[in-house]
């Protein structure tokens, strides 16, 4: 998957980003709606800027922010955020791999879909940055609005970033013109099929899972996901196949020789290897 940039990709400069001034938010959420807008219209007018050289962008390290993934063949598109956009593509390069060498398929089931029953292929998926930051250049300063909110990662800068994410969604879904063409199904709300890519309140960020076929357990997704080496999309793109939440209860109370945690991680270093093969033929 090509990553383009267009005329329209924003790269915020300003040396410091202050989150409690009310502009800011509201600025980037109206700057992120017009920039979908008119990257769709620019790709419909002008395809051929999909395939031109000079329109490859790289160099995305160290950038967080805004992007879209677009296929060109049914116009479509997802939209998402990334605190690193080089780590988000590698991940969708890696994911697109696996499912056209028919090793693994980690692709989410939208674009799937698409792939199975439009004939759509990898080069048809382009990673278009919308609006970024260089972590190198840019300071974020008061966070702290969004460092107890709910979400499936205690980073308040993701938080932020998903917060605007959110209403750019909702905004989408709600405009007829717009909806159909949307790969995000829906912006908040438990992990349901046909939302696979969102991630945002896919459940606590501390809500345990289990492994099916042991008694293996997690304090967490992304503890799961770490210990497995895998990603917490993967995790939960896996509920109800190879792993099932359990109660925080049940958590306390589990067999303290198969429950995982932050503190005792590194006691599991030796039937690491067993329990990724149990994960893997599960």
């Amino acid at each position: 998957m090509k990553t383009i940039k267009t005329l329209h990709y924003k790269k915020v400069e300003n040396e410091i980003v202050n989150l409690k001034d009310p502009n800011v938010i509201s600025q980037l959420q109206s700057d992120l709606i017009n920039s979908v807008y008119q990257t769709l219209k620019l790709f419909s007018e002008e395809p051929h800027l999909l395939t031109e050289q000079k329109n490859r962008l790289t160099g995305n390290k160290n950038n967080l922010g805004f992007y879209m993934i677009y296929n060109k063949k049914l116009n479509k598109f997802y939209l998402g955020s990334s605190i690193e956009f080089s780590l988000r593509v590698a991940d969708y390069n890696r994911d697109f791999r696996n499912f056209f060498n028919q090793r693994k398929n980690k692709l989410y089931k939208t674009f799937v879909e698409d792939i199975q029953t439009n004939n759509c292929n990898e080069s048809d998926f382009y990673f278009v940055p919308l609006i970024s930051f260089s972590t190198n250049t840019v300071n974020f300063i008061n966070l702290d609005d969004f460092l107890n909110t709910e979400g499936i990662t205690n980073n308040p800068l993701t938080k932020f970033l998903e917060t605007i994410e959110f209403n750019a969604i909702n905004h989408f879904i709600a405009d007829v013109n717009y909806s159909t063409k949307l790969y995000n199904k829906n912006a908040t709300g438990k992990f349901v099929i046909g939302n696979q890519f969102r991630s945002p309140k896919s459940g606590s960020p501390s809500q345990p899972v289990k492994l099916y076929n042991s008694n293996y357990v997690w304090e967490s997704v992304s503890l799961a996901a770490q210990f497995l080496g895998i990603d917490r999309h993967t995790v939960r793109n896996k509920l109800g196949k190879k792993f099932d939440y359990i109660t925080l209860n049940e958590f306390k109370n589990w067999d303290s020789n198969k429950k995982i945690t932050k503190e005792n991680i590194v006691s599991f270093t030796e039937k690491k290897q067993f329990i990724i093969d149990i994960y893997k033929n599960s």
